[in-house]
């Protein structure tokens, strides 16, 4: 990146997470619904599509039947259910923390300087 647009990349970043976190999704979730739950129905239809989706629930400690489910979960999806969930689930733009990696030390004035991986706890 070039290092003069720094400042402008970060507030583009920072202002789309916040209005994105604000404002929700604004398009209807309908067709990623009908081919998500369709290729989900078609997943738990094939056994070797479903054995491995059964041990990850058994991995992740859901019960392995909880793959048998998925379809019907995703017709349960709702916009304003997805907006509440980031809202509550994504952190405010203010609470964000910017890593920038960078040889220039002295990019941004002010920052919090890390040489080593041990050093980040310093920035915290």
């Amino acid at each position: 990146m070039d290092t003069d647009k720094l400042a402008f990349a970060r507030q583009a970043i920072l202002q789309t997470y916040g209005d994105f976190r604000g404002n929700g999704l604004g398009s209807s979730i309908d067709g990623i619904k009908r081919r998500s739950g369709a290729n989900m129905r078609i997943n738990t239809e094939n056994p070797r599509i479903l054995v491995p989706l059964l041990m990850e629930n058994v991995l992740n400690g859901f019960p392995a039947a909880k793959a048998l489910e998925l379809p019907d979960e995703i017709d349960a999806i709702t916009r304003d259910g997805i907006n509440a969930r980031m809202h509550d689930a994504f952190p405010p733009v203010e609470d964000l923390l910017t890593v920038i990696v960078t040889s220039d030390p002295d990019l941004v004035p002010g920052a919090c300087v890390v040489e080593t991986p041990e050093e980040y706890r310093a920035c915290l």
